[in-house]
């Protein structure tokens, strides 16, 4: 499977059919587990984790997932809920083709889309080179090889923030797929943004947040380790300026005799 072909695709989906939050959550909570299984698929998954790991309950998670199937992105079996998990398979969406297709390579895809317009010799060269990615221009029959977008680049829409805070966001998301293995998916990158932006942090208290985080190899983000440390340095600051305070030199007057 190729994760970005996978991404774009769903994006692509989701101008005809506008999936809602949840919908979006269950579908990249599916591929985030596909890719720590080493992109096995089929693949097995309890209601209740994968409800928990899409932050909702377990009857929003299996509406949203009837959903999903519908608009043919992925097919499932449901287990017992006990000694089998449901069983799911991811799937690929093509433009004219059926619903439910098996995911192909990237390869095979490609020579699909340009056997119209190239030459059959171009067209069985394509085919036969698994490492192109993203041709979009023919022009005299030749193709211009387009180098893809770094991943984490495309995987997340972060229209919410400024460019500062893209770059942090996004050096938190490469560290987490590349290190520890544990890739963010668009609603966890959000709730990362939100929690460093609603504890009364600035950007740069955030950026050592993270940093902190990286260093210690945490798979979270802790804001309060920083507020708590600002707070004692400034109760610290407080004592040493009431030390230092003058009141000045107090006089008794004694009554005449």
């Amino acid at each position: 499977m190729n994760y970005i072909v996978l991404i774009n695709r769903f994006w692509a989906l989701n101008k005809e059919h506008s999936f809602t939050p949840n919908e979006k959550a269950v579908y990249f909570a599916l591929l985030n587990k596909a890719n720590e299984l080493g992109w096995k698929n089929p693949f097995n998954q309890s209601n209740g984790y994968l409800a928990m790991d899409s932050g909702m309950s377990v009857p929003a998670m299996q509406k949203a997932r009837n959903t999903l199937k519908q608009s043919g992105l992925i097919e499932f079996n449901s287990g017992d809920g006990r000694r089998h998990n449901t069983e799911y398979t991811i799937k690929e969406v093509e433009k004219g083709k059926r619903k439910g297709k098996s995911i192909l390579h990237l390869s095979d895809t490609l020579s699909d889309t340009l056997s119209d317009t190239l030459s059959d010799t171009l067209s069985d060269t394509l085919s036969d080179e698994n490492g192109l990615h993203n041709n979009k221009l023919i022009k005299e029959s030749k193709v211009k090889e387009i180098n893809p977008p770094t991943p984490f680049a495309q995987n997340f829409n972060l229209d919410f923030c400024d460019e500062k805070w893209r770059k942090l966001l996004l050096r938190w998301a490469e560290w987490r797929a590349n290190t520890i293995k544990r890739p963010l998916i668009q609603c966890q990158i959000e709730s990362a943004y939100s929690l460093l932006t609603t504890k009364g942090l600035s950007f740069d208290d955030a950026a050592q947040v993270v940093e902190i985080s990286i260093t210690n190899g945490w798979d979270n983000l802790y804001p309060e380790k920083i507020l708590k440390q600002k707070n004692d340095t400034n109760r610290q600051n407080n004592r040493i300026s009431v030390a230092k305070r003058d009141y000045g030199e107090s006089t008794i007057q004694l009554p005449n005799a």
